[in-house]
């Protein structure tokens, strides 16, 4: 699918904290609308498929991580699921890391964002990013990081985000697009 310009970016509902939903015009002929989702079976599933068909692996969203689901609102059945995602906020009692590791619970950490085939290279997913840092920097003023599949590197990077450290090399099962993880981060904004 040829890459479409992102035109006229509205945002209805800002924060995702009150109604936890927001409406955005991503092209001219299309709106998405951003919700945060409760933890259920049902949506669990939702977000599993949507993994999959992203990317032929299952991936669950981590127990304590707080859920998106995108929705196009102008598909025939007037919400078609089209991406999913997933986060942590940073633990606002910390003052620094507690430890070494790279997923310390001192940072933001972006978890999983997946965007359904068909709907990619259309600025959902930029979209789901910028609202999730800023429901992050609402929550408490602290550097996002991530562990990015390095064919999706240049994306964040595009997003502000810088490569830290080095490559991780994953020998989990799943897909074979996440056996090479980037660690990347994005300073406050």
């Amino acid at each position: 699918m040829a890459r479409r310009e992102v035109l006229n970016v509205t945002v209805c509902l800002m924060s995702l904290i009150g109604d936890n939903v927001f409406t955005v015009t991503v092209t001219q002929h299309q709106q998405i609308e951003v919700k945060r989702v409760t933890r259920s079976n049902r949506n669990r599933h939702l977000f599993r498929q949507l993994a999959y068909e992203s990317c032929n692996a299952v991936f669950d969203p981590p127990e304590h991580d707080r859920i998106l689901f995108t929705y196009d609102v102008h598909s025939p059945n007037n919400k078609l699921l089209v991406a999913v995602a997933c986060y942590s906020a940073a633990w606002r009692h910390l003052s620094e890391p507690i430890g070494t590791s790279f997923l310390d619970n001192y940072y933001h950490i972006i978890t999983y964002i997946f965007v359904k085939r068909g709907y990619k290279d259309q600025g959902i997913g930029s979209e789901i990013i910028h609202s999730m840092e800023r429901e992050m920097m609402g929550h408490v003023r602290r550097p996002i990081r991530l562990q990015s599949a390095s064919k999706a590197a240049g994306f964040f990077v595009r997003l502000g985000y810088a490569a830290v450290g080095e490559t991780v090399n994953c020998i989990c099962g799943g897909s074979a697009l996440f056996s090479e993880l980037i660690n990347m981060e994005k300073a406050i904004i």
